[in-house]
């Protein structure tokens, strides 16, 4: 009845090869093992995540999130091809992820989007995500983010977009 301690499941590493040369940032603690130190590597601790493509920089924040987070959840976009929403999206250069709450073991994107929620600001499950992103940033070099839930004015005074994380535009540009 103990096989759960004994089996060991492998899972591929997101590619980040968009991003490959990093020698102007050091993007180190991007590796969480639960009761870990959040160092080296870009292994995230909930394999779901949808990271390939995105730039090292968030993939260390996300990974670092799940570890300091008060409740699961799951990166369900990172890097696109396209976007339905807006032709300038950070999502189509990497630079920006969307993360819902696991409830009940089900991933629940029902309120991360004010279009849908009719401009109510973020409930405590998209705040809970966006504490832990901001205690993060302690294991990845301080790196600044930019949270869509932070304010309606984030999506140019549409909505909130509670699920949304980017790293700033001033900071990482369009490539």
């Amino acid at each position: 009845g103990l096989d759960v301690w004994s089996k060991i499941e492998c899972h591929a590493n997101p590619t980040t090869a968009p991003f490959a040369s990093q020698s102007d940032r050091n993007v180190g603690g991007s590796n969480v093992v639960t009761g870990g130190t959040g160092t080296g590597g870009t292994t995230t601790s909930n394999p779901d995540d949808r990271l390939e493509g995105v730039h090292p920089d968030l993939v260390c924040l996300v990974n670092a999130a799940h570890r300091y987070s008060s409740i699961p959840f799951q990166v369900t976009s990172g890097h696109r091809e396209s976007s339905s929403t807006a032709g300038d999206s950070r999502h189509l250069y990497g630079l920006a992820v969307d993360a819902h709450p696991i409830i009940n073991g089900v991933v629940d994107n029902s309120h991360g989007s004010g279009m849908r929620d009719g401009n109510a600001p973020p409930n405590a499950n998209y705040r809970a995500i966006n504490a832990a992103f901001t205690r993060a940033r302690q294991d990845c070099n301080n790196v600044q983010f930019q949270w869509g839930g932070s304010s309606p004015t984030f999506m140019g005074g549409r909505y909130y977009d509670s699920m949304h994380f980017q790293l700033p535009r001033n900071q990482y540009p369009n490539r």
